[in-house]
């Protein structure tokens, strides 16, 4: 039987066409024991839940950052940005206000001073704060799982 190139190409196409979901879906469902985050991601869990983030959390000088609006707004408060002053307001549920600016290592909640150990910024469009702060900032208890990169928050 003889196989032409023509032939030999349509079945290659074909093959590829049927195998690329498959491994798509594979992809997707992590290769990792215990379905743990690969190697350099950073998950967060807010009450035992993931929280999703458009931009991924990033370790920056030691300390994880991570995209504000998501954390506040997966915390319950309303977040507004504030073009003219590069600054952040977040509202929580029970009526804290919460005020930070980018590049500057102040917070103020309830207008108490506090100083953060890392600099809000500017990643891709997001506003990165550091993990730690901004969740105590609400109320909320934080840890780090080093070995499963997690930041676990329970508020």
């Amino acid at each position: 039987m003889k196989f032409s190139k023509k032939k030999f190409v349509v079945a290659l196409i074909l093959l590829t066409a049927l195998l690329t979901p498959v491994l798509a879906a594979a992809g997707e469902r992590g290769n990792t024991p215990g379905n743990s985050p690969p190697p350099n991601e950073i998950r967060v869990l807010l009450n035992g839940n993931p929280v999703a983030f458009d931009v991924a959390p990033q370790i920056i000088g030691g300390r994880t950052m991570v995209p504000m609006r998501a954390i506040f707004e997966a915390l319950g408060a309303e977040v507004e940005w504030h073009q003219e002053t590069s600054s952040v307001t977040a509202v929580t549920a029970d009526g804290a206000v919460i005020r930070l600016t980018i590049g500057m290592d102040t917070i103020y909640v309830n207008d108490i001073a506090d100083t953060m150990d890392a600099v809000p910024q500017i990643i891709e469009g997001r506003t990165f704060v550091p993990a730690r702060f901004v969740a105590q900032a609400v109320g909320a208890n934080v840890d780090w799982d080093g070995d499963n990169r997690e930041v676990i928050i329970n508020s």
